[in-house]
């Protein structure tokens, strides 16, 4: 008789029966052609597994039960007469099957290939506390290391790693006793394995140190692909260069194919065709042997494409557009390459932010989705003051993938754009807690600082970009840094460890011209250099910053005039606009600086710069000190800063401002 058919038994009960005869009418209903009292007998055993399976069904076998409002008050009775103890009781718990340990652990590791974590967790807990499982240290260690995995996939790493290491201790126990030598081999397969899962666990607690221990204990001949990969990228983000690049090549050896690979090694100053060459030789002799073409590797774009890398990174950029431009050409509509062109025109000498952020609404309108460098894309738009695409980006980019630095970098430029400094840099606090090594979030939080005039607390930001990714746009944030806080040496230090990556780039050669131009006694070397950089590149935005402001500062108003409209009449810009409309407004040409101001905000009505230029010329032309002004504000408030104090300080520092990814480039 089945559970089934003694519920359906009772729910054709008479609902006007005593309670006395309701469960002998149930016996009854139940037993088919016996005598009385092995119906009974045998309706006692249903109910006790029908009450038994109501226990596990829980309370909402019960509402259903109930909202029938036909057998509830018979129900409860069952429930109560089934739940007493009765002499039936010990012939169910003999019915109940025996536990298949084998089958639940194939089952827990067909929930882990799955990713069904939660699930395999839960039936974890079961295994693990069965009494077979403590009487065998050969089943413990598999099933605790199981276990572990199932917490490591629900990102439960502390926890984790608690598992593996009982699993670990249990497996040098039991593998190390002589009479066991003849698993030796099977015992180091499996101690590596639960070794790098504890690096993992380490790695993904910021323990950096205590994962690279776990991991260089493994034997060097032992080392997966996954281990030597992870060991590089641990010594090269501790600056140990040749064990990472010994690691890197190993690598390849494994995996001519990684890209990462190769791209750290030309990095690192890595000869990467001879050890390409050692790979693909074995690649080449193994595929003859196997005698299958697929194994064969495409080397018609990957070469291209790793020098395009390598050229930017030295600061290279026109290098790099040209090598881009030939895969363009080959993969159209490649997202990856439009990404990598739009950064490539952020380091170009000429004014390219506009195809800078061209190509990022390429990206945008044939995959709304994409979050690579989504968060420089965010930049240029704070640059334009375009609040509401920031805003709209900001909200997919956190709705489609909130574990991304990007979305919360890109946040914190909305809140930067909207002057809630606050949270600003609560969002970039959050972007790094997820991802350390996100150049551009330091990058960001330094510039945030910087802006709040604290510059000692915005250095180390900017010194770890700096050191994460050595380009001209860090290097310029970190240099504008030092000059506020008048340290020049180590200002000129990194302008020329810049320069030095690419001696004929216009852009690092005015970076160091910045620097010395403010040094009145250096301000004729800068001079020559600067105009040195012009010849380079005549169209470089930042080249021509600096010059004309240098001629600004030496009193030299028309020659700053007209490299700027000289530039103007190459790309007439919101930018270029309101330099030539500052420096009027030095030289006291009122209606001339408000021409410029004007055309700038008809350009871009949104641009800052120019509003304040105009406030600021409004204010003199009404006999209002604006310095004296901004001086009253402060002290009426300091909490509300007037932008143009910051305006004012880096009066003091020649070629200071614009020097932001935000504010360097050109866009129409």
């Amino acid at each position: 008789m089945t559970i089934l058919a003694s519920i359906s038994n009772l729910g054709s009960m008479n609902t006007t029966m005593s309670s006395s005869k309701n469960i002998v009418s149930v016996q009854n209903n139940i037993s088919s052609n016996s005598n009385q009292a092995a119906s009974q007998n045998a309706g006692l055993i249903d109910l006790n597994i029908f009450a038994t399976v109501l226990g596990l069904i829980g309370i909402k076998v019960w509402v259903k039960i109930y909202a029938q409002n036909r057998i509830a008050p018979k129900f409860l009775k069952l429930f109560y007469f089934c739940l007493k103890p009765n002499r039936y009781l010990n012939r169910i718990i003999i019915m109940i099957p025996p536990v298949n340990l084998d089958l639940m652990i194939s089952n827990m590791k067909l929930l882990l290939d799955s990713k069904q974590y939660a699930s395999s967790e839960l039936l974890g807990n079961f295994i693990i506390s069965l009494p077979i499982v403590q009487k065998s240290i050969p089943i413990q260690i598999n099933v605790h290391s199981l276990f572990a995995e199932s917490l490591f996939g629900k990102g439960e790493y502390i926890r984790a790693l608690k598992y593996f290491k009982f699993s670990l201790d249990l497996s040098f126990k039991y593998y190390n006793v002589p009479s066991n030598a003849n698993f030796n081999q099977q015992h180091k397969i499996l101690e590596n394995e639960i070794k790098y899962k504890i690096s993992q666990c380490y790695l993904h607690s910021k323990r950096s140190s205590l994962a690279l221990s776990y991991l260089e204990s493994i034997s060097f001949g032992s080392r997966n692909l996954e281990t030597h990969l992870t060991l590089a990228r641990i010594y090269k983000e501790l600056g140990r260069n040749k064990e990472s690049i010994l690691a890197f090549k190993e690598v390849l050896k494994l995996c001519p194919l990684c890209l990462e690979a190769i791209n750290s090694l030309k990095e690192m100053g890595e000869d990467i065709e001879t050890v390409m060459t050692i790979s693909l030789n074995k690649q080449t002799n193994s595929s003859v042997i196997n005698s299958n073409p697929q194994n064969m590797i495409d080397l018609s774009w990957i070469p291209i494409y790793i020098q395009s890398q390598i050229e930017i990174k030295r600061n290279q950029p026109q290098k790099s557009l040209t090598l881009l431009k030939k895969i363009e050409n080959k993969f159209n509509n490649n997202l990856l390459i439009y990404e990598n062109m739009a950064i490539t025109y952020l380091y170009h000498d000429e004014p390219s932010i506009i195809n800078s952020f061209n190509y990022f609404q390429k990206i945008r309108q044939n995959d709304p989705y994409y979050i690579g460098s989504m968060d420089i894309y965010c930049s240029l738009l704070k640059r334009r003051s375009l609040q509401f695409e920031l805003n709209k980006i900001c909200h997919e980019l956190i709705s489609l993938n909130p574990q991304s630095p990007e979305s919360w970098t890109s946040i914190a430029l909305y809140y930067f754009l909207k002057e809630n400094v606050d949270k600003s840099l609560e969002h970039v606090e959050r972007a790094i807690s997820i991802n350390e090594s996100h150049s551009f979030a330091h990058s960001l939080r330094g510039e945030i600082l910087l802006s709040l005039d604290e510059p000692k607390e915005a250095l180390p930001s900017l010194e770890r970009a700096f050191q994460l990714s050595k380009n001209i746009l860090t290097a310029r944030e970190l240099v504008r840094c030092h000059l506020i806080l008048n340290q020049m040496p180590q200002a000129l230090s990194v302008a020329k460890a810049i320069h030095s990556l690419s001696p004929e780039y216009s852009k690092s050669m005015a970076l160091v011209g910045m620097v010395l131009a403010n040094q009145p006694e250096e301000r004729e070397e800068a001079r020559k250099i600067l105009s040195q950089a012009l010849v380079l590149s005549p169209y470089c935005t930042d080249t021509v910053l600096t010059l004309s402001k240098l001629n600004v500062v030496e009193g030299r108003f028309q020659e700053a005039i007209d490299i700027l409209r000289k530039q103007l009449d190459y790309q007439e810009t919101d930018l270029m606009h309101t330099e030539i409309g500052n420096v009027y407004l030095s030289k006291e040409m009122f209606d001339e600086a408000m021409s410029h101001y004007n055309s700038a905000l008809e350009i871009n009505p949104q641009y800052e710069p120019a509003s304040r230029g105009l406030h600021r010329l409004d204010l003199i032309m009404k006999g209002i000190d604006p310095d004296q002004t901004i001086e009253e504000e402060i002290q009426n408030d300091n909490e509300n800063m007037d932008e143009d104090v910051e305006e004012e300080d880096e009066d003091e520092v020649i070629i200071e401002g614009n020097n932001s990814i935000v504010e360097t480039g050109d866009y129409s």
